[in-house]
Order: C-alpha cells, then structure tokens, then sequence
C-alpha cells in the first residue's frame, strides 16, 4: 500500500518516463498522483492532490521551478520540494535550498541520485508524521484529562460536593455570578451510553449562545445530564429554553432514533445550589409525559408527591459518605434507603438499584457495568446491593490513600528539585493542579509536618553537607539552599542546630579554602 504521494513537474517527456521507471522499481512507497509539463499545471495538481513531495525541473514554460517552489509553500506548506538542474543552473539551485527546497539533483539524473533523495525525503515524511502523530495523541491525552476533570468538578457540585480541591479550565471564569441549570434526559429507545453522549455533544455544540456552555455528563444507568452554565443575564427564559430543547429532541428522534423525555431543574448558583438544580430536574423527569416530554421541575409543584420515590438526600448522603471514608454512615443511610426498598415491586427494586449503582459509580469515577443478575427474592437484591456498596466504599478508600501518596511525593519531588529557589506552598499546589489550602492541610496530615517546616529540613540537611566543601562561602551556601539573606539563612541554621553556619564549621574542623 502508498504511503507517500508524489507528484512529477518538467516539460521533457524523456525525463519524466525515466523519473516514474525509477519511482516503479522502488519498494512501493511512494504513489504517482500526476504529472505537468509546467509550473502552472503543477500548481493545480497541487491544489488537486496535495503531494508529500514534489520533483520539478526548475527550466519550465510558463512558470519556473523556484516560482513553484515559492507558490507552493504558500498553498501546501508540507510539501517537500526536490528540483532538478543542469550545471548552468547551479546558483539557481542554491537559491532553492535557501528558499525551503528539500535538495537538488543535477541533470542528466541518475537513478542512484533519485533513490537517495527519495529516500531521505521518506524518512523526513515518516518523521514528520509520527512527530505529527505524537503531538496529535498530545492533544487528545490532554482533552481526555481536561474532560475527565471537569466532570469529576461537576459530579462533585451535584452530589453536593463543592469543587474544593480540584482545578477545572473555567474556575477563575466561575464565580458567585454564574449560575446552572441541569437538566436530566432519559431515553424511550435504547440506544448504548457512548452513541447518546456523542449525539448530545454534536447536536448542543451551538445551541445556545456564546455565553453559555454546555456540558453533557452521563449518569444514571438510562440518563445523561445536560449542564447549562454562564452567567446570569445569559441565560433564557423558560419558553426560550424550552423551545430549544423541543428543536433538539426533534434533531435526535430525526436524525438518529434517539428518543428522549427531559426534566429540568431551576436555574440556580453554580458553586452553592448546582445539587439542587440536579434534584430538582430528577423529580421532575418522574412526572413527564406523552403530552408534556419536556417539563420544568416548577410545572410539578402542585402535583401531589409520588410516596414510591426515595428522597435525592438519602442517595446523596450514601454517596457523601462514601466520598468522605465514613463507613458507619455509609451503613446508616443505605439502612435507611432499604426502609423505601420494601415498598417496591421486585422488577422495580432490581431495576432502582442498578440505576443508582450506575449513579454512584459515575459519582465516584468508579468502571460499573450494569447487569441483569438474577434474584430469587428481594432480600438476595438487598444483599448484593449492599456488598456493591462496600466494594465501593474499598475502592474509593483504596484510592484516596494512592492519590494522597501521590500528590506528597509529587511536592517532596518538586522540593527536592527547587529547593535553591524562592519556592512556596502555593508554587507547588498550582504545579499539582490543586488548592493550596487542601495540600497544606493534606502534607500536615501525610508526613506529619507542615509544607514550610519540611521545606526548611530540607533545605537544612543540605546545607549541612553543603558546609562540609571548604570551597564554599557560607553566603554561597545560602543562596545554593534559597536564602538570598545570609541573616536568614544563620537564623535558620541555628533554630535546626543550635549553631551558626560558622559554629558547625569550626565544629568539623574545616578549613576554609582562599
């Protein structure tokens, strides 16, 4: 299979017959897209195939080689350039190579001559493209990251959370004025998670204006939210809003079969009541129907409460719990959740409690499939369910402990390397991507010390090695350890020795080079 396309530019027959029984003979990398008889048709192939490379004599009617050269990086800028010249033409050639050609061959060509410059243009290309590749996986890795970030933000405002520790692209943009409105869509034709997400994302990206962002979070096992966020004068009204989410299920139900009825929570503070809006679009999903598929969580507060649905605190204070490492209210509140579980059909009971596994896991970040075990009684559900629960509870509690490792030697490393600068408990959180207050709190807790008490051992021990070279001035070691002011740096040396730099130098017994 090609994998280079290459493209024959000269106005001599002969020529380009001998080029393509060169480029013929070869291992089959490189695919003939065309051939011109001048710079001007050369130019068009060029716009037609963009070629990876281009072979051009540079003596041509109507337009020259350099001329092609120079149009050519204006039109396709990747591709390589190779020209052919005879020696009265030589300076010509020069000036090629200093205008961005690749290399020259001198006629009358020679196969071994375009064999080598055929391959050292491939190889350029394969480095070219995997640089390309790499930089392109780059990107991704850092759109996944972002993307993966942002949503464990806003599972944490929804669970009623708070943002806290963790750092998303717009925080600095999000403050007491921003507002959210969730809104909760649940499918009536089944179609697999990734399909939905994928369709929401394509069919949102302009539906609102500027000023807004969506973002599409998948929850529950047959749910996707739909976060509306921006400021508040941004936002629509409800018949606006409402007329935009009715365009949209239209676009889904035309274009894809993917049919929808939604519930949509108030519009609320994004970093004080985003849970709310979240409970708010929950409920009012429950009451949606044929005639009404979109319905605000205000159009059901005259309606007479449903006693079959579990309150959206009890969830949320299982999954708070969880979060937070407290196994006993961990099993206080799915106590209280199994007063509800009797209330329920068996088919309903098995089908709520893969839902709200879904939520959780999602909540948590946690990989869950959900599944159609089957049960010979309500009990058995009950019990799998619970043990669901505590697997999750070990997983969550598994992996703070690795994380919180993670960060600690994360900023040990970062001191270790920058002790000698002007390094702060703030430098190191933003390097980490966390909140300063959180790792200052986080480090005490690990190693037992507080960020400045460890920084200063630090920078302490290796001074303490670093007097025993009797090259160094003491005021050479100061600022080898981050002390621009000597004062300091003795101040420092003697709360941690009880003596002064001098002191412990004397101590040793080392002499002080000239």
């Amino acid at each position: 299979m090609y994998s280079h396309k290459l493209l024959l530019v000269d106005d001599e027959y002969m020529v380009r017959t001998g080029l393509k029984k060169v480029i013929e003979n070869l291992d089959g990398n490189w695919q003939l897209v065309g051939e011109a008889t001048n710079g001007e048709e050369g130019l068009m192939l060029i716009k037609q195939y963009q070629p990876d490379l281009i072979i051009s004599d540079i003596r041509m009617p109507k337009m020259d080689g350099l001329t092609l050269l120079q149009k050519s990086k204006e039109l396709h800028p990747e591709s390589m350039v190779i020209l052919l010249t005879g020696y009265p033409e030589f300076e010509y050639a020069q000036q090629a190579l200093r205008n961005g050609a690749l290399d020259y061959i001198l006629k009358p060509t020679k196969a071994e001559d375009i064999i080598k410059v055929l391959k050292k243009a491939e190889s350029l290309l394969i480095e070219q493209k995997q640089e390309k590749q790499e930089k392109q996986d780059l990107h991704d890795s850092l759109n996944h990251y972002n993307k993966w970030i942002t949503e464990k933000a806003f599972r944490n405002l929804l669970y009623g959370g708070h943002i806290g520790n963790i750092d998303i692209s717009h925080k600095d943009e999000w403050g007491s004025e921003t507002d959210i409105v969730v809104i909760t869509i649940v499918q009536n034709k089944p179609l697999s998670l990734g399909q939905r997400v994928k369709i929401l994302e394509e069919l949102t990206k302009n539906l609102f204006s500027r000023g807004l962002e969506i973002i599409v979070l998948p929850d529950a096992q047959d749910e996707i939210l739909l976060l509306v966020v921006g400021e508040k004068e941004e936002f629509l009204d409800w018949d606006s809003l409402k007329e935009k989410l009715h365009a949209l299920r239209i676009k889904c139900a035309q274009n894809h079969q993917f049919f929808w009825k939604a519930g949509v929570g108030g519009q609320l503070s994004l970093m004080a009541e985003a849970s709310l809006s979240y409970h708010q679009s929950k409920k009012a999903v429950h009451y949606s129907k044929p005639d009404q598929l979109i319905i605000h969580y205000h159009d059901i507060l005259d309606f007479d409460k449903d006693p079959s649905i579990i309150p959206f605190e009890l969830e949320l204070s299982l999954v708070s719990a969880i979060k937070l490492g407290r196994k006993e209210e961990v099993k206080k509140s799915f106590d209280q959740l199994t007063v509800y579980f009797e209330h329920m059909m068996f088919k309903e009971l098995n089908n709520y409690v893969n839902s709200l596994l879904v939520k959780i896991t999602n909540s948590l970040l946690i990989k869950y499939e959900s599944n159609s075990l089957s049960f010979p009684n309500p009990s058995a559900v009950q019990e799998w369910f619970y043990q669901q629960v505590m697997q999750c509870f070990a997983k969550v509690n598994e992996r703070e402990i690795k994380e919180k490792n993670y960060i600690i030697e994360r900023a040990k490393k970062m001191i270790a390397e920058r002790y000698d600068c002007d390094l702060t408990l703030k430098n190191v959180a933003v390097d980490l991507s966390i909140n300063p207050s959180y790792l200052s709190v986080l480090f005490k807790q690990e190693t037992g010390e507080t960020f400045s008490e460890y920084l200063v051992s630090y920078r302490y021990q290796v001074a303490k090695e670093l007097l025993e070279n009797p090259r160094l001035k003491i005021y050479e070691i100061a600022e080898q350890v981050g002390y621009v002011n000597g004062r300091y740096f003795s101040q420092m040396f003697k709360r941690n020795s009880g003596l002064t730099p001098k002191q412990y130098r004397n101590q040793l017994e080392i002499t002080i080079s000239d």
